[in-house]
């Protein structure tokens, strides 16, 4: 029958092993953290699949990639003796998160279902009662969400006709906002093989979806209505299943059809009516026993210390990023860092229960030291800040430079993050010129001016630095010396004799 045509298009989970054991050893070693005799696929799933916003480095393909190329597919990669030697890591983590996602996907079916030997007890009649009553701290956790399980098996039934390609169904738990206590179950849609722990979500349960299973549906359908008869092995697959859309791969297969359907016989049968028999049928035979396995495991999760200090130390360094990033910029515009100045970072991104807090805010004080390294700092930061820091990031930036276009004593800035000073009171002091002006006066002598058509002066002791709006920035020394740095990358020189030299900037 034509099943046998789409499961041939599709990967089995003990190929997929076999193929992610080969590709394995080619990720670096903190893309998997384990060795390839033994690995968690679900680690491999999460790693994999935010490994790309980590940093910048890994987004992008080796400069001799094949499969950018189209010179591989990349369902050969580990097959392909030229592309074991000289690996593109980003293609590699790619297949590697689509094998892991496969092959949990089939183990996690296997466990959901209540034939599954590894969640049977020892007695056949106390494995069937487990597959036949819900447990009572599923039964809590499903009323805090659902409010009864006939709810949650109703609302199953519901998505799975809902759904706008073949997929699987899962049951999830996620954790919840800081104002409600505990975490909160829901049903989620993934087409293909997507797995809940690429979205930071703990899969209960799942309902199989996929082509292969409504092809099983089908021919169970067509049999028990008595209209199985035997024709020539031309006949054609429903228009929605995979074979039918790729007519050149299924008849390049040769497959020997014995025995089919006759074309009027899914004239009567609805795609609807198919999905919400598979829902029911995974619904009557899940393991209850295993989803209260996987919700007890998913709140201890949770609510665990460990997860709480991981969260924090991986937000603190992201504020860290975000702050050196701030004051990398303001100092870079020319205005003077005391050591009094601090960055305050505010976020309305609740952390969790463990921070006892809705809203955080991190103050890092920055010394005198830190001051004037900033910039060495700021060239090895900037790429890996603008990619890791996200909003708060850009509300500390976009701080840092509201302080230098001319906020006034008595203003504040009404952004996600802002740029104080203890001794805001004392300096810089604000005086408006009659013609549009400000000036800011420190109290050692530097003048930050801004004009009303958007240029800027910076005068210290040593050196004046004006920025245009137009994007040339000029350097005027005592000595008489000035350094003009246009915008289209060239600089011109001139000298205390009044030689010039021009040059081109790389």
């Amino acid at each position: 029958m034509f099943r046998g045509n789409t499961r041939a298009l599709l990967l089995g989970a003990e190929i997929a092993s076999a193929e992610l054991r080969k590709l394995l050893p080619l990720l670096p070693l903190k893309s998997h953290g384990s060795t390839s005799s033994s690995f968690s696929v679900a680690a491999l799933i999460t790693s994999t699949a935010f490994a790309n916003t980590m940093n910048h480095s890994s987004v992008s393909h080796s400069r001799d990639c094949p499969v950018l190329a189209q010179a591989l597919p990349l369902s050969r990669i580990g097959s392909e003796p030229s592309f074991t030697s000289r690996p593109c890591v980003n293609c590699v983590r790619k297949r590697v998160h689509y094998l892991a996602s496969v092959v949990f996907c089939d183990d996690f079916e296997q466990r959901c279902s209540a034939g599954d030997a590894r969640h049977q007890s020892v007695s056949r009649k106390e494995a069937n009662k487990v597959t036949t009553t819900t447990p009572r701290v599923l039964e809590r956790g499903v009323a805090a969400s659902f409010g009864s399980l006939s709810a949650l098996q109703q609302s199953v039934q519901q998505l799975s006709n809902a759904a706008m390609s073949p997929g699987r169904l899962w049951i999830v738990y996620g954790s919840s906002t800081v104002a409600q206590s505990g975490g909160n179950i829901d049903v989620l849609s993934l087409p293909g093989c997507k797995v809940p722990l690429a979205h930071g979500l703990w899969p209960l349960a799942v309902v199989n979806l996929s082509e292969e299973r409504l092809c099983d549906e089908l021919e169970r359908h067509v049999k028990s209505g008595g209209d199985r008869i035997a024709v020539d092995a031309e006949a054609q697959p429903p228009a929605w299943s995979h074979a039918a859309r790729t007519p050149g791969a299924a008849a390049a297969m040769s497959v020997d059809v014995g025995r089919g359907v006759h074309d009027g016989a899914f004239e009567h049968i609805n795609l609807s009516d198919l999905l919400a028999a598979i829902a029911r049928r995974a619904l009557d035979n899940m393991n209850w026993g295993f989803v209260e396995e996987q919700l007890a495991s998913a709140q201890a999760y949770y609510n665990s210390a460990e997860r709480a200090n991981t969260r924090q130390e991986h937000r603190k360094g992201k504020e860290q990023l975000a702050a050196m990033r701030a004051m990398s910029r303001l100092k870079d515009s020319g205005a003077v860092i005391h050591a009094a100045d601090s960055v305050t970072i505010s976020s309305s991104h609740p952390v969790g229960p463990a921070a006892e807090t809705a809203k955080e805010s991190v103050l890092l004080s920055t010394t005198a030291q830190a001051a004037s390294t900033t910039a060495a700092v700021n060239a090895e930061t900037s790429m890996s800040a603008a990619q890791d820091a996200s909003g708060a990031a850009g509300a500390a930036s976009s701080a840092a430079a509201s302080a230098v276009e001319g906020e006034s004593a008595g203003e504040k800035s009404s952004s996600g993050g802002e740029f104080s000073s203890d001794a805001a009171a004392a300096e810089p002091r604000p005086v408006l010129k009659p013609d549009g002006t400000w000036e800011y006066h420190y109290d050692n002598g530097d003048v930050t001016k801004v004009r009303k058509d958007g240029t800027k002066i910076f005068q210290t002791k040593g050196l004046t630095t004006t920025v245009y709006g137009n994007g040339d920035t000029l350097f005027e020394y005592p000595n008489s010396t000035s350094i003009m740095d246009r915008a289209d990358g060239v600089r011109i020189t001139k000298y205390a004799d009044g030689t010039t030299r021009e040059e081109r900037l790389k």
